[in-house]
């Protein structure tokens, strides 16, 4: 079994790169369609 505060290290840090990825395509795709 996986510890219970390493599991939420880990599910803190992808929503942290989801978040990141998606303003990024979002300011990407605002720059492209200006």
């Amino acid at each position: 079994m996986v510890p219970e505060p390493f599991f939420g290290a880990i599910l803190v840090s992808f929503f942290n790169a989801l978040s990141i990825l998606v303003v990024a395509v979002f300011l990407t795709s605002r720059v492209t369609y200006e």
